[in-house]
């Protein structure tokens, strides 16, 4: 699998990346965006760019979507491995 974040040692980038993609995200995310519920700025971004709330929900919402990536990559990666081996007529 590839690790989320080259930037950080091997080992490190492997952990964090395994978290992410075992996370529940979509559900984290419904919850962070609901903190925002009545709020008086009702979405004003000159208000909201200042909220720490708001970039709670915004880190929730980018970490959603490089999970779904990360998921989608290693269906892909075990999709190219079936093919490979079908082609090659089981022998790996």
């Amino acid at each position: 699998m590839k690790h989320l974040i080259p930037e950080l040692p091997g080992p490190v980038s492997a952990h964090v990346t395994a978290k992410i993609t075992a996370t529940d995200w979509a559900t984290l995310l419904h919850d962070m965006r609901t903190l925002c519920a009545g709020c008086p700025a009702e979405g004003d971004p000159e208000i909201c760019i200042s909220c720490p709330l708001e970039g709670i929900a915004t880190a929730a919402a980018t970490l959603t979507l490089k999970a779904r990536l990360l998921k989608i990559e290693a269906k892909s990666q075990k999709r190219k491995t079936m093919k490979t081996t079908i082609d090659r007529g089981g022998k790996e």
